[in-house]
């Protein structure tokens, strides 16, 4: 019975805070009119080379009711900012995007309690999207080892049947983001093989990483992702479930290019692995 008011007590103060975290979050919701008051401004300047974020990163959902219609896949799912000249980004409760990390505003306005930001950048210059030219790459597998036959891949379009296996372009999910490119599952025993025979000068610059949290829970060996270019220069990825979306990049002489890239495994099960890749204008490269 001694207890009993130290029970009681406890009770008090439980209730105490949690009508206090209820009337904290009642007066730090964002109201529907701010969102709508920032994002008509959003869509009044908006140009095509700009990106919008929102910050805190949680915020992410709210923020796409609002102008999830001007955020195409390209940009929701894209690898980098750095095809961007422009970034809105509208802000709750202080928070700052990953995107405008140590840059400062252009400009910047209020909206009750959404702030609105706009960032100015150097931009690159896109010259050639390869995930979107998908359609126009040869795909092919071989077994393992030294001079093994290479055998087409059935298919057109935005995905080719190699066996069992489909290859094709997606929106993947890597590293718990959604990340724009081609689908390249491991095939045990082979090496799967995407080839583009006709790529431009200029830098190459692409992403790998493994898809599919299921996939990654469920198995831990690692890809081998390459990059051929030519013949004669490449570059080796080893793709682990920790690893995320791994960036490469590759300098492109003038002229025309064969770029290949190769994907295997030592352990395929459960080994889903992307990528995206584009060429962008060296500096100064045919600039306006």
């Amino acid at each position: 019975m001694k207890l009993a008011p130290f029970f009681i007590a406890a009770i008090v103060v439980v209730a105490l805070v949690e009508s206090g975290l209820g009337l904290y979050q009642a007066a730090t919701v964002v109201p529907a009119s701010d969102w709508v008051a920032a994002s008509a401004k959003v869509r009044a300047a908006m140009q095509p080379s700009d990106l919008v974020v929102f910050a805190p990163a949680w915020a992410d959902q709210s923020g796409r009711l609002y102008l999830g219609d001007v955020m195409p896949v390209k940009m929701v799912a894209r690898s980098d900012d750095d095809a961007y000249a422009r970034v809105w980004e509208l802000s709750i409760r202080g928070g700052r995007s990953e995107s405008t990390a140590g840059m400062n505003p252009a400009s910047e306005e209020h909206f009750g309690r959404v702030t609105l930001r706009r960032f100015d950048r150097p931009a690159a210059r896109v010259l050639r999207d390869l995930s979107d030219d998908f359609a126009q790459a040869r795909v092919t597998s071989r077994r393992t080892g030294e001079g093994a036959d290479e055998h087409a891949c059935a298919g057109t379009g935005k995905e080719r049947q190699c066996g069992s296996t489909t290859v094709g372009q997606r929106v993947m999910e890597v590293g718990y983001k959604p990340r724009r490119g081609i689908l390249a599952p491991v095939i045990p025993g082979e090496i799967l093989a995407v080839a583009y025979d006709d790529v431009d000068g200029g830098v190459l610059v692409g992403y790998a990483g493994l898809h599919d949290y299921y996939a990654r829970k469920s198995a831990s060996g690692v890809v081998s992702f390459r990059v051929r270019v030519d013949g004669t220069k490449s570059v080796l990825l080893p793709l682990r479930n920790e690893d995320g979306w791994k960036r490469f990049e590759l300098a492109l002489e003038p002229g025309k290019h064969l770029v290949v890239f190769e994907v295997s495994s030592d352990q395929p099960a459960w080994r889903l692995p992307g990528f995206h890749a584009e060429v962008r204008a060296a500096d100064g490269q045919g600039a306006p």
